[in-house]
């Protein structure tokens, strides 16, 4: 197999799990760490009305993970 031959789709992931741009953070970092838990998936695309907007990875749900657990901890005191 030749790599000139070979084509994104023989790679890409078909009808990937998705998430919406206005899901609320707290139930998207819950859902979409659980998707990527279970299937392995290290990125989700975001989409808006059947578009691709972006791409939400793991590293993006930590970040937010670590921003949410700063705001409790400063709340506590």
């Amino acid at each position: 197999m030749k790599l000139a031959s070979l084509m994104v789709s023989d790679y890409m992931t078909p009808n990937p799990i998705t998430v919406e741009p206005e899901e609320p953070l707290m139930r998207a970092l819950l859902d979409a760490a659980e998707i990527m838990l279970n299937t392995k998936y290290g990125a989700l695309p975001v989409v808006a009305d059947g578009r691709v907007i972006g791409i939400l990875t793991d590293n993006d749900l930590t970040r937010a993970l670590v921003d949410v657990m700063r705001e409790a901890k400063a709340a506590a005191g």
